[in-house]
């Protein structure tokens, strides 16, 4: 339930940039997790916890990739009718596998080069564009084909490609699309870099070891330098290096209480998984509707993910529940959208600010 109260707004608008308060407008997107990994219906993480090698999963799935269901129109148009201001679109996972139009992917591992032989972000950022919606592109910079990934000290060599691989498809993805309003790195964190897990073991020796932490892997300096001399209006995610902070910060699958110090973000998903899994049902619209207030009155933005099927096709339940939740995002768009939080920090109650209105959530 909703209230509207008369207030006289004080607070200062601490963030001068005009692009970050453009991100922090947006409030409610959805994410996109498809891949090869949709194919299998194992998660996006799938095939770390099975027995086959890098080059066994490409093989059963490669051939197999047509993306003969994949209409990003439809996704933009379900994200629309959901009440989403922005989306963002896995142009290369964890995997390697890149679903653009790109000169710097090692053997070759792309959509183009697949039988779909399609640029799907080409085809998602104008469906963006069609739409009026904000244009996100995630990208993860590790690789799991490169030994140099599990122990870049002792597959130096191959570290250093996959870093050269990462600047030159993110200088493809800043150059060739367009305006592009949001970078979403994942994975290139220092923590990330180099961990020892039994699931590495099928790439190196058996006895090898890893450095826990490697600063300025990836030269993070140079990569931001370019990302902003060519999209000087980007905001970027936080999650690659110790040295790129970001423009806002990122919380997985739970919620900032309450935060209006800097720009943030709740990514969560709509079912249990980010990749694509058969026969899970999405949450409830009770606990969708619950989890957007939350963020909302929180001072956030809420960044929803979807996983099309193998073949591109957003589940009809997952459709179904999106345009019910829009019927809640649209009847109440004026307390969600071009707001601030608070007064009133999150408890019983939350609230949203915008001029001289304070809205209150219960």
């Amino acid at each position: 339930m909703m209230y509207t109260v008369d207030v006289t707004k004080s607070m200062e608008d601490e963030m001068k940039n005009p692009d970050i308060n453009k991100f922090k407008s947006y409030k409610f997107g959805m994410f996109i997790h498809w891949g090869l990994y949709s194919l299998i219906g194992n998660t996006e993480w799938g095939i770390m916890f099975d027995d086959d090698s890098m080059d066994e999963y490409r093989d059963k799935t490669l051939p197999y990739f047509t993306g003969e269901g994949c209409n990003t129109d439809e996704w933009a148009e379900i994200a629309k009718r959901a009440g989403c201001r922005y989306m963002v679109f896995t142009t290369r996972h964890h995997d390697g596998f890149s679903l653009f139009d790109s000169k710097y992917s090692w053997e070759n591992h792309t959509s183009m080069n697949s039988p779909a032989k399609r640029d799907f972000t080409r085809e998602f950022v104008n469906s963006c564009r069609k739409f009026d919606l904000g244009v996100g592109l995630y990208y993860s910079p590790i690789d799991w084909r490169f030994p140099g990934f599990y122990n870049p000290k002792m597959f130096k060599d191959s570290a250093r490609e996959m870093v050269r691989q990462c600047h030159k498809q993110v200088e493809e993805l800043m150059t060739n699309y367009g305006d592009i309003d949001i970078l979403w790195y994942d994975g290139g964190e220092d923590y990330v870099v180099a961990f020892s897990i039994d699931f590495g073991k099928r790439c190196v020796p058996p006895d090898f070891k890893t450095n826990p932490k490697l600063k300025d892997f990836w030269n993070e300096n140079e990569l931001d330098g370019m990302v902003r001399k060519n999209q000087p209006n980007i905001v970027c995610s936080p999650r690659i290096g110790s040295k790129i902070h970001g423009d806002f910060k990122v919380y997985e699958c739970k919620i900032n209480n309450y935060d209006t110090t800097a720009p943030w973000e709740t990514c969560d998903r709509i079912a249990g998984s980010w990749g694509w899994t058969p026969r899970i049902q999405p949450q409830s619209l009770r606990e969708l509707v619950k989890l957007l207030i939350r963020v909302v009155t929180g001072g956030g933005n809420l960044l929803l993910n979807v996983g099309p099927d193998g073949s591109g096709k957003i589940e009809p339940c997952q459709a179904k529940r999106l345009a019910e939740l829009g019927d809640f995002v649209n009847k109440y768009s004026e307390s969600i959208f071009d707001t601030e939080a608070g007064p009133i920090v999150n408890g019983d109650y939350g609230g949203t600010l915008i001029t001289s209105t304070l809205y209150i959530c219960t």
